[in-house]
């Protein structure tokens, strides 16, 4: 195994994850002030909004991102024809956006867009982040991981002051709705529009108007929907029970689930940066080293993870008591059920970058679809009866299942064996050392 590629991977890894604790802060206080500022029903709104902006972006992109890191990890093709292949997928997720919006937002989501403008305003949101995420899979193919992240601070940033400043003057806001989705639609623009500035004055942009090959397109479709297929499920995982505890309770009740859902999502938060990187690294490496290096990743996470768990279920009343006030303590028992399912779902990152580099992207999509069964079946009868307790309970059942089937496939698929990738090691244990040392020379290829 190469000693400095792993050494690279750690130290990207590190930074990826100081960005993202960064923005996880940022995204955290921000829905402190959205929770003071317009209460439970607010937040509800505002939770709602963001997982279904969030689940159509990933339902209109086809996955096709992910096939841009993936060539450009092993230089398939090149920078100009993957930017041409991106014009062509933005004008196809734009109208898939307009028909996935349409259809939700009557059917299954629990907010009027019975005014045309709000309609109107969140396709352009979406379309934004169709257009983020393709930026984003450039520059992660390519390994700029430091410029990546830069940019990625800019919409949380601008949530965050959003929200604060009418905080701090103690301005109440009469149309939190049309609030909302103003700042969403205002923070993907000021995003794009730094993706924009960096790639034009890195002689990125190529500006290529012809007409796109059909190679490209199969090939993208082919790898694309493979992963995009498992991150749809992902999402849904991670989502539907918002839109199903809004269903069958209210609004209100989503707004107390969703401060379950964030607390916890701190949990796993740190491996999901981490890993975000590893795709385009497993892709360039043979099987034997990436194997190696996703063990060593995992035994990493999931101590930090168990400790950072059981940190949280001592404190994690008196984070919502303190940050969210006293209203918000019906989460309290949700989150507590939902930390367990966060600490198995966190290693899942890696042995799905793991899959997907090696051209098997089917294999988390099987997985997550098995988990999005047993925990929408567990859903429909659990939240009825039990709310958003029922709702925790189903979740986090869906996602220790999850984990355990992908440890499984991957101890099967590789040389490696359990006590690999749950035991920690005395190397282990002088790596995190080494680690730590050198963060200050950190210069993020």
């Amino acid at each position: 195994m190469d000693k400095s590629e792993l050494k690279i991977i750690f130290k990207q890894g590190a930074f990826s994850t100081i960005i993202d604790i960064v923005i996880k802060l940022l995204s955290s206080v921000t829905g402190i002030f959205v929770a003071r500022l317009l209460g439970p029903l607010g937040t509800g709104d505002y939770s709602l909004l963001l997982a279904l902006t969030g689940l159509i972006s990933l339902i209109s992109i086809l996955g096709v991102n992910f096939a841009h890191v993936y060539f450009l990890g092993n230089k398939r093709y090149s920078l100009e024809i993957i930017e041409g292949n991106i014009i062509f997928f933005v004008l196809i997720g734009f109208i898939i956006a307009i028909l996935t919006l349409f259809i939700l937002s009557n059917f299954f989501v629990r907010l009027s867009f019975n005014n045309v403008y709000y309609f109107v305003i969140t396709v352009f949101v979406i379309l934004l982040s169709i257009i983020s995420l393709h930026f984003g899979s450039i520059l992660l193919g390519l390994e700029k991981i430091k410029d990546l992240k830069l940019v990625s601070l800019v919409s949380p940033m601008c949530m965050f002051f959003s929200f604060f400043i009418p905080f701090l003057l103690r301005k109440s806001i009469s149309n939190s709705l049309l609030y909302i989705l103003v700042v969403f639609f205002v923070s993907h623009f000021l995003t794009i529009i730094f993706y924009f500035s960096f790639m034009l004055s890195n002689k990125m942009l190529f500006f290529t108007f012809h007409f796109v090959k059909i190679d490209i397109i199969k090939d993208s479709l082919n790898y694309g929907i493979k992963n995009w297929i498992g991150n749809i499920l992902y999402g849904l995982t991670n989502r539907l029970d918002f839109f199903l505890v809004a269903y069958f309770t209210s609004v209100t009740q989503v707004g107390y689930y969703s401060v379950a859902v964030s607390l916890s999502d701190l949990i796993g938060f740190i491996p999901r940066s981490f890993s975000s990187i590893l795709l385009p690294k497993f892709s360039r490496l043979d099987n034997v080293n990436s194997e190696k290096i996703a063990g060593i990743i995992i035994r990493h996470m999931s101590f930090f993870v168990i400790l950072l768990g059981f940190f949280f279920v001592i404190f994690g009343k008196q984070f919502i008591n303190i940050l969210y006030s006293e209203e918000f303590l019906p989460a309290y028992i949700p989150f507590l059920i939902l930390i367990l399912g966060a600490t198995f779902m966190s290693i899942n990152g890696v042995l799905f970058n793991f899959f997907a580099a090696n051209g098997k992207p089917q294999i988390p999509s099987i997985i997550l679809f098995i988990g999005l069964i047993v925990n929408t079946l567990l859903d429909l009868i659990l939240i009825p009866k039990y709310s958003i307790i029922g709702a925790s309970f189903a979740s986090t059942m869906a996602y220790i299942l999850t984990t355990i089937i992908a440890i499984i496939v991957f101890v099967k698929r590789t040389s490696m064996n359990l006590c690999d990738i749950i035991i920690l090691k005395k190397t282990d244990f002088i790596r995190m050392v080494s680690i730590a040392k050198s963060l200050y020379t950190l210069r993020g290829k």
